[in-house]
């Protein structure tokens, strides 16, 4: 019983990872449940649909607390290659970093009150998002 509990654990893990890294629904999430599925364990997946890089769009690109004062969290539905960047209104870089996390923190406590852009590149798509930093 212990060891088929650890099994049902690893599976739920394995899926979650999978959801984190390669983002909800994507091929390599559906892959690892439904692999799951075949060998008696949990059921196929649910996805209505299947994420693709290619349909990376504004919408799958979360960034909250919007407006902020001192740091947002930012989540992203795949992991990007490409530098992240905080641009002001005029196109000014204020900021660029780069991460291997589809969800991470950046403080932006330095910045002046105002509206500013996130944007990155990932396969050929350019994601802009709107922050506004007001203390």
């Amino acid at each position: 019983t212990v060891g088929l509990l650890l099994l049902f654990t690893s599976t739920i893990g394995l899926a979650q990872e999978t959801k984190i890294l390669f983002g909800e629904c994507s091929v390599e999430h559906q892959a690892t449940i439904d692999a799951w599925y075949a060998v008696g364990i949990g059921s196929l997946n649910d996805c209505p649909f299947t994420a693709t890089l290619n349909e990376i769009s504004e919408q799958s690109v979360s960034i909250y607390p919007n407006p902020t004062s001192n740091s947002i969290s930012i989540e992203l539905p795949v992991i990007t290659d490409n530098p992240i960047r905080i641009v002001d209104l005029s196109g000014n870089l204020i900021r660029e970093f780069e991460t291997n996390q589809i969800f991470f923190q950046t403080d932006l406590s330095g910045l002046a009150n105002g509206v500013y852009l996130v944007n990155f590149n990932t396969n050929g798509n350019r994601i802009v998002k709107r922050i506004i930093v007001q203390k």
